[in-house]
């Protein structure tokens, strides 16, 4: 009776042990056994030199040597881009100007019909040139968002084997499912609609204020709330949802690892040493899962920051623009520099907060499945 308990004992210590031991050699234990290279070459290597499995290993090292000046050159890269964006500057004002004093000389005839003409020459002619100023922006913007999603579905597969290796299969298989459907989603909606209804939104700006009273306003300031209302959804949903899910899911894996542990703690002579080691295997993981939520942060930042940079200059000199010409140049180009202007910050939205929906989700992740 009592060799039988004996070997039941050690039956038991040495499934347990088999259950950790799978698990280790399914699940990544170290840097080294995930794929960081195939992740490297995001971030523009004209702007900032980082690749993403270097950027991983200072972190885990606590050095952030590499991101060392950034703030820098992103300063630096905006005033570039204020001087680049001078020409730009010149010709239109010096449209706007030509303009206004065409339509003094044509004021001195008493003839409306010469007047207007000119006055509507002139406001094609200006918003012919600030539209290619927008097309570019609009290029980016899409570049930019396109590429920061591209990254987040190379980095999920290596990033939810860490939670999982952390946390346990149950978290990482549905986080990374749903996590997927959150990409996907945020890339169909700001890809396939709201970048297009930004740009139906300019030019119906533009064709509103050729006219003389203006008949569109209401089309114009009912797609921009569309615009920012459903930008504002997109958020709620996808950070309301990580929440919910991060709450509750994680729950069954900890649970089951906190009996496993347990159970082996109260093996005599052994179970100390093996929930040790257990605990630091779940430590282990924990910091690699960190470390790669961090990396993924860091770059999608750095692929955002840029084009956002480059559309905030060009935003800030279409309001100077306006701002200083207002006195002399019609109302019409006024409201149609101030429509372009707005495109323009609409797209600045819109990437910012496309991105920032999947930085706040995979720092949810990470915090709810275990710091």
């Amino acid at each position: 009776m009592r060799r039988g308990r004996i070997r039941f004992v050690m039956f038991g210590i040495i499934v347990l042990m088999l259950v950790f031991l799978d698990r280790e050699s399914i699940m990544a234990a170290s840097l080294d056994e995930y794929d960081l290279e195939s992740l490297d070459g995001y971030v523009e290597e004209e702007y900032f030199d980082i690749d993403f499995s270097m950027l991983v290993k200072e972190i885990y090292s606590t050095d952030f040597s590499s991101t060392d000046g950034i703030w820098g050159q992103i300063i630096n890269f905006f005033l570039f881009e204020i001087r680049g964006c001078i020409k730009l500057v010149l010709a239109a004002m010096g449209l706007i100007i030509g303009g206004a004093v065409f339509k003094n000389l044509t004021g001195v005839l008493n003839d409306s019909t010469v007047m207007k003409a000119g006055t509507f020459i002139t406001y094609i002619a200006v918003m012919t040139v600030l539209l290619v100023a927008f097309e570019q922006g609009f290029k980016i913007a899409g570049e930019s968002a396109a590429k920061a999603m591209d990254f987040l579905y190379a980095l999920i597969p290596t990033f939810f084997c860490a939670v999982s290796f952390a946390q346990g299969s149950l978290t990482g298989s549905v986080m990374y499912q749903w996590t997927g459907v959150c990409i996907s989603m945020v890339q169909v909606v700001v890809m396939q609609f709201l970048l297009p209804l930004t740009n139906y939104y300019v030019v119906m700006c533009i064709i509103n204020n050729a006219t003389e009273d203006k008949r569109f306003s209401s089309l114009c300031g009912l797609m921009k709330k569309i615009i920012h209302y459903v930008n504002r959804t997109l958020l709620g949903i996808i950070v309301g949802m990580t929440t919910i899910k991060s709450l509750t899911v994680p729950l069954t894996d900890s649970l089951k690892n906190t009996f496993l542990k347990k159970t082996v703690a109260i093996i005599p002579g052994i179970g100390n040493g093996v929930e040790a080691v257990a605990e630091t295997i779940s430590g282990t993981g924990n910091l690699i899962k960190n470390t790669l939520g961090t990396a993924g942060v860091i770059v999608v930042f750095l692929i955002v920051v840029i084009p956002f940079v480059k559309l905030l200059a060009v935003n800030l000199i279409l309001r100077f623009l306006s701002a200083v010409t207002e006195p002399v140049a019609a109302k019409n180009v006024i409201g149609g520099i101030n429509a372009i202007s707005d495109g323009i910050g609409i797209l600045q939205y819109i990437i910012s907060t496309s991105c920032l929906v999947m930085i706040v989700t995979i720092g949810i992740i990470c915090i709810m499945t275990g710091v």
